[in-house]
């Protein structure tokens, strides 16, 4: 599925250069991310799910969905889209 039309269903802001870009599944937990997938950071409870964007990263992510204000790095080529915080 397009990145855009991800972004239009959950109501938030696409990047727009990386708006035709295909997501093939999306997870909030980085062990499950897949190629070419969307890894979601959420600050919980227990642990910050920004703390696990390198192994996303490393398990294939090409896009991170993160609480904006939370300062990240990403490798070049994946697009990062920061969001208001949803907790």
């Amino acid at each position: 599925m397009k990145l855009q039309l991800l972004c239009e269903y959950a109501g938030i802001d696409c990047p727009t250069t990386a708006k035709n870009t295909e997501i093939e599944g999306v997870a909030m937990d980085s062990r499950c991310v897949i190629p070419d997938g969307m890894f979601i950071c959420i600050r919980g409870r227990h642990t910050d799910g920004h703390a696990y964007i390198a192994r996303a990263v490393a398990m294939g992510a090409s896009c991170i969905l993160t609480e904006k204000g939370v300062d990240v790095e990403v490798p070049s080529g994946t697009f990062t889209d920061p969001v208001e915080d949803w907790a």
